[in-house]
């Protein structure tokens, strides 16, 4: 266990050097604020693409897929409603049930940081008929 949290501190770590790097070539003066901005979007980024791995593969070992509940269906009326609730007024017809879901689980861990701010791009972006794929976790 403790090998395995060493693990990520040196992944988050390495995360930031690289993060701090970049942009103390590109603003020397503001590196640290761009660093730490890059980096905590990174964090989030695999943040959210772990939740989406391990809701397939969870997906996968319940047989969802088998039981004829596939991806390619239709998004749900709940994740409809849900959508709805974070704002966004315009979900298309045609949304699939996987897209859905990743643009629900990359706002949920948005919604779980707090991050306000992030959320509200993403839905002014959508809600300006902005292109679905974009936002994706995964």
């Amino acid at each position: 266990m403790e090998q395995k949290i060493e693990e990520k501190i040196d992944l988050y770590c390495g995360i930031y050097q690289s993060a701090y790097e970049k942009a103390a070539k590109v603003n020397p003066d503001n590196a640290r604020h761009m660093a730490s901005e890059i980096f905590e979007q990174v964090a989030r980024d695999l943040r959210s693409e772990l939740i989406s791995q391990l809701r397939k593969e969870e997906n996968g070992r319940n047989g969802e897929n088998e039981r004829g509940n596939n991806n390619d269906s239709p998004a749900t009326k709940k994740q409809r409603q849900a959508l709805h609730k974070f704002g966004i007024e315009k979900v298309p017809e045609d949304l699939s049930k996987e897209r859905a879901s990743e643009v629900l689980d990359m706002l949920i861990s948005l919604s779980k940081e707090r991050n306000s701010e992030a959320i509200g791009k993403i839905v002014d972006e959508l809600n300006a008929g902005g292109d679905w794929a974009v936002w994706k976790s995964g």
